[in-house]
């Protein structure tokens, strides 16, 4: 096997989505569960969709309790961010005052593909590319459409359903 399969192959493996039904799938085994409850949840898709730099604990801590944190949120974070861990496995989510979450970089996520797949629809639109275009516009209409980490509230969790919501609509009338 090329060591490009190889990688792919372990790439593929990794399957995040946060519209619709949370899931996270590593090596065709699903490991949401092991999350427990809505603030893992919301630590995983926190972290997913900034995954593009490090997050530092107190803005995680903030992100999850907002002005009502628990009596301590440290330890809270602490039991939320061990589980996770499990769930990922080692070498995947890593620092301490700063947390960064390190997924093979073809994994596939569902928001990270529909806003590549609005890219491209959005350019094949422009080089009058219809097929291309619708193709690629129902591709992330399919994933845009659902809800963002349903039955989840917080303010960073509607701020991200609307600007996914914007791509929607640009998809919509590509």
């Amino acid at each position: 096997m090329r060591s490009s399969e190889s990688e792919e192959t372990v790439a593929q493996a990794w399957t995040v989505s946060l519209c619709g039904e949370l899931r996270l799938e590593i090596r065709g085994q699903r490991r949401e569960s092991i999350l427990r409850g809505r603030h893992g949840r919301m630590v995983l898709g926190y972290l997913v969709l900034n995954r593009s730099r490090a997050v530092p604990r107190h803005e995680l801590e903030h992100a999850l309790w907002g002005t009502a944190p628990p009596a301590d949120p440290g330890s809270s974070l602490r039991a939320h961010l061990s589980r996770l861990r499990t769930a990922l496995g080692e070498g995947v989510l890593c620092g301490s005052g700063e947390l960064r979450l390190l997924l093979p970089d073809h994994a596939a996520i569902d928001v990270e593909q529909a806003s590549a797949s609005l890219g491209l629809a959005e350019a094949a639109l422009r080089e009058g590319s219809w097929k291309a275009c619708l193709e690629a516009a129902l591709g992330a209409s399919m994933v845009l459409e659902r809800p963002l980490l349903p039955g989840l509230d917080a303010e960073w969790i509607d701020a991200e359903a609307r600007r996914l919501e914007s791509g929607a609509l640009r998809a919509r009338s590509s």
